[in-house]
């Protein structure tokens, strides 16, 4: 764009917030919710956002992250396929989270899984 002296040119830029989640899979012996020391984290573990509009797997120590979620409601759940025999998510349906302007990012989610009996 060419300006000459004395001459004004505006633009105007849309600016879309978006924000991140991330956390940990981690197997909850205890039942308490908590990842406590000791209890073992779980690696290549999928996590999807929303229905599988996105999916990531678990590192070496358990932690996933999403970035560029935009603001409204949103839900993690957990793959089961990618989970070892005999466990299970403790919450089947998945966590629900929210990202607005003022909590853009959700950190330490803790998604922690149970072991299944069987009879």
């Amino acid at each position: 764009v060419r300006i000459r002296e004395n001459e004004h040119f505006f633009l105007d830029f849309g600016v879309t917030l978006n924000g991140s989640i991330s956390g940990l899979v981690f197997i909850d012996s205890n039942g308490d919710g908590v990842h406590n020391e000791g209890e073992t984290v779980l690696g290549m573990v999928g996590v999807s956002l929303d229905h599988n509009t996105a999916t990531t797997f678990t590192n070496a120590d358990g932690y996933f992250f999403f970035e560029n979620v935009p603001l409204g409601a949103h839900r993690i759940s957990i793959s089961l396929e990618s989970l070892p025999p005999g466990l299970k998510p403790a919450v089947a349906e998945g966590i629900d989270v929210l990202i607005t302007e003022e909590a853009l990012d959700v950190v330490d989610l803790q998604c922690a899984l149970l072991y299944e009996f069987t009879e």
